[in-house]
Order: structure tokens, then sequence, then C-alpha cells
């Protein structure tokens, strides 16, 4: 039997241990989160992101985690800082 793979990482500067699952949603939720208090669109994200639009779709509904570069532009463009 295999374990689900726990990954720690930092959320506003609180050490957290989480699941794929709850890794992803967590995540989703920060993007979601951070657009709209921006006042942007999915459209616009992905615009100054430049990614597909269906890549913030498929991340803020919690569908599927993108690359590590695609989630780096998008914080790029939210002004999120990844800690250390």
């Amino acid at each position: 039997m295999t374990r689900p793979l726990v990954v720690v990482w930092f959320v506003k500067g609180n050490v957290t241990r989480h699941s794929d699952d709850e890794r992803l949603r967590t995540i989703a939720q920060l993007v979601h989160d951070k657009r709209i208090a921006l006042g942007w669109s999915r459209r616009r994200l992905a615009d100054i992101a430049d990614v597909d639009q269906s890549t913030v779709k498929s991340l803020e509904e919690a569908q599927r985690l993108p690359r590590l570069a695609t989630l780096a532009k998008m914080a790029e463009a939210l002004e999120v800082r990844f800690p250390g």
C-alpha cells in the first residue's frame, strides 16, 4: 500500500502539512482570492501571466495543478512572493 504524498510548505508564514488534494484546493483558493481582490477576470490574469485562460480556470476549480513554471508566472502576475 502506498502512502499519499505529504508536503510541507509555507502559507502566510506558517508551516502547514497538506496532502496533494488539500494543497491543490489551498492554492486554488489563494489564486482565486487574490485575483478577485485585484478586480481581475480570469482572462486578465491569463493575459498578464501569459498563460491560457483554461489553465487559470482548471487551477481555480482545483481540477489540476499546473507546472511550477506556470504557477510562477501566475504568482508574479498576482505579485505573490514565494518564501525563501
